[in-house]
């Protein structure tokens, strides 16, 4: 199978609109797994044991197969650029692109690689967000269900599957 290649006969129960989102987000996940375990490694000596699926599962997730008035490529209200595939929000003390959206202040990105750069940043340097990535959180993570659901366990990169 080619990396992006995405098997929509087994995937009966999700829209053209959803596997369209999947063929696109699942290169995107295993982009930001590598820039995650690259960058971890320099910076502290090993990779992190992350898990692709887990990070394709938040972008289904959050962003509600790219539904997601943030994670259009235009908010609709203000038209302005948004791409905020897990809703990540703005710091209100940084300067850089932001969406007020109901109350909260979030980023905003240029494209899915403006973003997947962000994303990458913040598993790879906040050990807090990281944890919710990492590989052995698989078999008991919230996002189980849909990984049958949306038989995605032939994504996971790194092992056996790259």
């Amino acid at each position: 199978m080619q990396l992006t290649q995405l098997d929509k006969g087994n995937r009966k129960n999700l829209s053209t609109d959803q596997l369209d989102f999947l063929e696109k987000a699942i290169p995107l996940s295993w982009k930001i797994y590598s820039n995650v375990r690259l960058q971890t490694a320099y910076f502290y000596g090993k990779a992190y044991n992350l898990s692709s699926t887990l990070i394709l599962l938040d972008l289904v997730a959050k962003s509600d197969f790219g539904r997601h008035p943030l994670a259009l490529e235009r908010e609709p209200k203000s038209n302005k650029l948004a791409n905020n595939l897990t809703l990540i929000k703005h710091p209100r003390k940084e300067k850089g692109k932001s969406i007020l959206w109901e109350g909260d202040l979030y980023r905003s990105f240029n494209d899915w690689d403006d973003f997947s750069v962000t994303f990458s940043d913040t598993i790879s340097f906040k050990r807090a967000v990281a944890k919710e990535y990492l590989f052995d959180k698989l078999s008991t993570n919230l996002y189980n269900s849909l990984i049958d659901v949306y038989n995605l366990e032939n994504f996971e990169i790194g092992f056996g599957n790259n």
